[in-house]
């Protein structure tokens, strides 16, 4: 933390990833598509695919990504690209339970779980790559360790009232909810990324390699 610029990175990379670990909590992919699935009253048989579907749109996105990530100057653009993906495909999968005709639900239902999983795949390879970038080994091993007891201790509280305020209620309702919690978790956690000060790319070697001497020098 030599500099304020790597003093405010911390701290913004603090807060992105308690909201994000927030709306990863609330709202699981894995948990959450295949109830709304049901509770919209599409097939049955989509239920059972949805999940397969997310995981194919996420390892596609991560391997057709994987290039751009790795040659960008600012790989946080990509991180935020995948939050907003993310987000609207919880938007869209919380439509899709007002959707009263069937071939509509499904529908909006495949195409959450594509716009999910792609922004979950570029997301998250762009995550990977931006953080070593900013900290050395000891400060991200410190950030993640307070980033986890928080967002375990905020999730618990959520979760918590969650509970009394949907007690005796319809369950789709208490899932709505913390979905929409989840979709506004998106915000800040994107917003927050956009104060973060990302250092130069390092110079290909062949720019480093000095040049040669002249003969007889």
């Amino acid at each position: 933390m030599e500099s304020r610029f790597s003093r405010r990175n911390w701290h913004c990379f603090l807060l992105h990833g308690l909201f994000y670990s927030l709306k990863r909590r609330l709202a699981p992919p894995k948990v959450f598509l295949p109830f709304i699935c049901v509770a919209a009253g599409a097939p049955v048989f989509l239920a059972a695919m949805i999940v397969p579907v997310f995981n194919i749109a996420q390892r596609s996105s991560e391997l057709l990504s994987a290039p751009l990530v790795s040659n960008a100057d600012q790989r946080r653009t990509f991180v935020i690209f995948g939050i907003t993906g993310i987000a609207m495909g919880l938007l869209l999968a919380i439509v899709a339970i007002d959707v009263s005709v069937p071939v509509l639900t499904v529908v909006c239902l495949g195409i959450s779980a594509v716009l999910i999983g792609i922004g979950r795949g570029v997301g998250g390879l762009a995550h990977a790559a931006l953080l070593p970038s900013l900290f050395d080994r000891p400060h991200r091993t410190h950030l993640l360790n307070i980033l986890g007891v928080l967002s375990a201790c905020a999730a618990i509280a959520v979760a918590f009232a969650a509970y009394h305020l949907f007690q005796g209620h319809d369950p789709l309702d208490s899932h709505l909810a913390l979905a929409w919690l989840a979709l506004a978790m998106a915000f800040p956690a994107a917003l927050l990324l956009v104060f973060v000060v990302e250092p130069d790319k390092p110079r290909a070697a062949r720019e480093d390699t000095p040049e040669p001497r002249a003969h007889g020098s």
